[in-house]
């Protein structure tokens, strides 16, 4: 799946501050909160792919999804409460969720299905 926080700021550096701290803790905390068979990695400017086995699970894909926009939203909430520098940023947390299949011949088509989720997925959430 994959995860993008857009961010407005007063200001571009603070703008990248949000975001770069926001994908920092959501890929340090990768295979806690996503499972230990879970890889995090950096997806573009701002966001998060999350890779994980589904294990004979077919809701897992979904569940990791709601997982990692309540996770984006929940840091961009408490940092933009907390961090005064922050404070009166708004945001948009959109999640894209694609599943391996055996007619999707590469990660590459994956990829561009878990894009094309991404782009049809509306905001979680707009603050301050």
């Amino acid at each position: 799946m994959l995860g993008v926080a857009d961010v407005d700021a007063s200001a571009e550096p603070t703008r990248r501050a949000i975001v770069h701290r926001t994908i920092r803790a959501t890929l340090g905390a990768g295979s806690t909160m996503f499972g230990g068979d879970a890889s995090a990695f950096r997806y573009g400017d701002a966001g998060v792919a999350i890779v994980a086995p589904l294990v004979s699970d077919v809701g897992r894909g979904a569940r990791l999804a709601a997982l990692l926009r309540a996770r984006l939203d929940e840091l961009l909430r408490g940092m933009t409460t907390s961090v005064r520098a922050f404070s009166g940023a708004r945001w948009q947390v959109r999640v894209g969720e694609a599943t391996w299949t055996d007619e999707i011949a590469t990660s590459a088509a994956l990829l561009r299905l878990a894009q094309e989720a991404l782009e049809r997925d509306g905001p979680l959430a707009s603050a301050a």
